[in-house]
């Protein structure tokens, strides 16, 4: 919780089901990262993202990102 990620290179990290709620992941490399399972809801969390950051995001949860 609380954690500030901004700019860093998670880029294969595993971070399946760790609590990611109020973290800053401004700028993180996402590319490759496991984040299934992991939470970003605790009570009043924010999560921001930049646009170019979105599909990565998406990919590390295990959607499909279709063009």
């Amino acid at each position: 919780r609380y954690a500030d990620l901004s700019n860093a290179n998670l880029s294969n990290a595993n971070l399946s089901n760790i609590d990611l709620s109020y973290a800053n992941l401004i700028g993180a490399n996402l590319r490759d990262a496991n984040l299934r399972g992991a939470d970003f809801y605790g009570k009043g969390a924010g999560l921001e993202l930049t646009k170019k950051q979105v599909p990565d995001f998406l990919l590390a949860l295990g959607f499909t990102v279709k063009n």
